[in-house]
């Protein structure tokens, strides 16, 4: 069914969403700031990327939904990657494998501890 409820068409392919052509936007982006940072993390690279990232539109206007709203965080995540902001971007949120397993040790539920034994070492 298309955004018009419009049944009668021959078309196979219905665009609504953007996330297909995100991630490899987003690869890219990450390899052109570890090329330019190699000793960046992965989580430090992310962390360029969304902390950077552009909640207006080229007009300057609030990202709009697939209805021409204002989309709401849901839709847009962090917003609109901007690679030359993220090259630089000042203040990064940096983390290490290990301090997930700290959160998830201190996450105190019966899936949480079956999963952190499954780990050797849980924080």
């Amino acid at each position: 069914m298309s955004l018009e409820n419009n049944t009668n068409t021959n078309s196979t392919f219905n665009m609504i969403s953007g996330t297909s052509i995100s991630c490899p936007h987003l690869s890219g982006i990450a390899a052109l700031l570890k090329s330019v940072h190699p000793d960046c993390s992965p989580a430090a690279i992310k962390s360029a990327i969304m902390t950077t990232a552009d909640v207006l539109n080229l007009e300057s206007n609030l990202i709009e939904d697939e209805t021409y709203l204002p989309a709401n965080v849901s839709a847009t995540s962090a917003g609109h990657a901007n690679p030359s902001k993220a090259n630089d971007p000042g203040l990064i949120y940096d983390i290490e494998p290990s301090d997930y397993l700290v959160l998830v040790n201190n996450c105190c539920s019966p899936f949480v501890n079956n999963c952190c034994s499954y780990f050797n070492n849980c924080g």
